[in-house]
């Protein structure tokens, strides 16, 4: 015990000895351990670290998804595409008699037959383009008078007077058509005649459209057409200050504004307003090529489809605005000049931006009603553009004549030997531009109506063959929904209803138009002398074409669409 006691009297440094190695050997166990973990974690980050996407390296993931959405979203566009040209197809209408021998592809050309055919059937389309418009009768033929002439330019039977109904509009302006030589047409040419024929019914329903809900022209919204062109431009402005005129009929009008004083009047050289019109180059650009012509050029005169203006001189017309081989669409500009009510402009605007195919109002100016007359006219005063005076004519506008280039709209009322004039080649009469009847000249006395000229673009898709093939190629590899086994399926001939054959309608039908106010059809005139022909094939010498083959016809189908005829449906609101 005695031994123990010095160890026990030194018990402290004893221990304390002992702590400082237990306390190293565990600073450095515990010290070694920590930078184990330590090392690990280091290395465990910077293989995440080193995991981490740079950006440059693609994402299999994202790849596969974003594919999957750039082809559904391919397959919309295609199929939006599709459906655009299929809805414009259901307007591109021809005539039965070469709805047959249309080809699939657009603007691909005819054999050789077909132009000879649409050449003899072209002047009763123009006819029944005019009709649709269900314009002002002109008045009957007196004997010993000047009176109108038919579609040949021999004068027209005379005719019981015609009713005031279904009879809305004085359709001075001159549709537009093709002025074809007097040999065959090209294929291009054809085209372009009925391509035209297209954009003008675009024009014309909008009209109908607003005179749906009418029964006369003393009621009707639109109650006068002056103009209606079609036309192209190289899509680069023209201004005033630019060099074009402000009515290329008129040349340059020395910078004069609406407003001011201007040319003289058309009776005892009285001073007039200066018209409203303007120069359409001022929107789409000039329409002939830069070596094509200058001032001198009848800019608005009807072009025929090769491009020949005048008495042929050689200036190539631009038939489209800004055309190029790349753009899937081609755009055709268009000026109106009508007379009004002035409290359905908005409402006319919106109809025509509304159509079928697209159109986009340009520009468009508002001025006075030229046609108003206070008192009632003298024989002195009747006046008719380019017809002389007539029994039942109209007052000479206060402004002058309106807009000059009326008169080239007029077609075939200008002389054929004039210069400026298609010297040579058919000429079109507007037979609805003289001769208008007391009621129809009366209503243009409203005091609510105006002049309304305007300008625009009207679009036609090219046909998308790309897109047309991928959607057929997509169809066909999808299966069908609800496919019925082919032993379940019925037959055509058990499927399909029985129908009866469509009553024969009369002329005009077609059009939507009243009996009374349908074109005569010289094949149900009694036989005489006069008008005994043995029959012939549309087209050929002679020949008269009937109301079947003039019918619209979506090529490839039997029926007319529905769009053939003038819309029915009539804007919201009262006169």
């Amino acid at each position: 015990m005695d031994k123990l006691k010095p160890l026990l009297r030194n018990h402290f440094w004893i221990l304390a000895g002992l702590v400082v190695p237990l306390i190293l050997y565990g600073y450095y166990s515990a010290n070694g351990s920590l930078k184990a973990a330590t090392a690990e974690r280091e290395k465990t980050l910077t293989e995440v670290k080193n995991g981490v996407s740079s950006g440059n390296e693609p994402n299999e993931d994202y790849i596969k998804k974003l594919e999957h959405i750039n082809t559904f979203l391919e397959a919309s566009v295609q199929d939006a595409i599709v459906d655009l040209w299929r809805k414009q197809q259901e307007r591109m209408t021809w005539p039965q008699a070469v709805a047959a021998r249309i080809p699939e592809e657009f603007l691909a050309d005819f054999d050789q037959q077909v132009p000879f055919i649409y050449k003899g059937l072209y002047p009763q389309l123009i006819r029944r383009l005019q009709k649709r418009a269900q314009p002002v009768e002109p008045l009957s033929q007196e004997p010993g008078n000047v009176g109108p002439m038919d579609l040949s330019g021999r004068p027209a039977r005379p005719k019981a007077a015609v009713k005031t109904v279904n009879q809305k509009l004085i359709l001075a302006g001159m549709v537009p058509h093709a002025q074809f030589g007097q040999f065959g047409i090209t294929s291009k040419e054809m085209w372009d005649a009925q391509i035209d024929i297209w954009l003008t019914e675009i024009l014309l329903d909008a009209i109908v459209k607003m005179n749906a809900d009418k029964e006369t022209i003393s009621e009707a919204v639109v109650r006068r057409v002056d103009v209606i062109e079609l036309m192209g431009g190289d899509g680069q402005r023209v201004t005033k200050d630019g060099g074009a005129s402000s009515d290329p009929m008129m040349g340059d009008m020395g910078g004069m504004e609406a407003g001011g004083m201007g040319m003289s009047g058309m009776r005892g050289g009285t001073q007039a307003p200066v018209t409203i019109s303007f120069s359409p180059e001022e929107e789409f650009g000039r329409a002939l090529d830069a070596g094509g012509g200058g001032e001198g050029d009848m800019g608005m005169m009807p072009m025929d489809a090769a491009g020949m203006s005048g008495g042929g001189a050689a200036s190539t017309a631009k038939r489209y605005i800004a055309e190029t081989e790349e753009a899937p669409f081609l755009e055709r500009g268009f000026y109106l000049s009508l007379i009004m009510m002035q409290s359905k402009i908005p409402d006319f605007i919106v109809t025509l931006a509304n159509s079928d195919w697209p159109v986009q109002i340009r520009r468009f100016q508002v001025g006075a009603n030229p046609y108003r007359v206070d008192q009632p006219t003298t024989q002195g005063d009747r006046f008719n553009p380019g017809m002389g005076d007539f029994e039942g004519g109209f007052a000479a506008p206060r402004g002058g004549m309106g807009r000059m280039g009326g008169m080239g709209s007029m077609g075939g009322m200008m002389n054929p030997g004039m210069p400026g004039t298609n010297a040579g080649r058919n000429e079109i009469v507007n037979i609805y531009a003289g001769n208008i009847p007391e009621f129809a000249t009366s209503a243009l006395n409203h005091p609510d109506l105006v002049q309304l000229d305007l300008c625009g673009v009207i679009t036609i898709y090219k046909q998308p063959r790309e897109a047309l093939a991928a959607v057929a190629e997509r169809q066909q590899a999808q299966p069908a929904v609800n496919e019925v086994p082919a032993e379940a399926a019925p037959s055509a001939a058990e499927s399909a209803p029985m129908e009866a054959a469509p009553p024969a309608s009369p002329a005009g039908a077609a059009d939507g138009l009243s009996p009374e106010s349908a074109p005569v059809n010289p094949n149900s005139l009694p036989a005489t002398s006069e008008n005994m022909a043995p029959p012939a094939a549309p087209g050929t010498p002679g020949a008269v074409p009937t109301e079947a083959d003039l019918r619209p016809v979506i090529p490839g189908t039997a029926t007319p669409p529905t769009s053939a005829n003038p819309p029915a449906a009539a804007p919201a609101g009262n006169q």
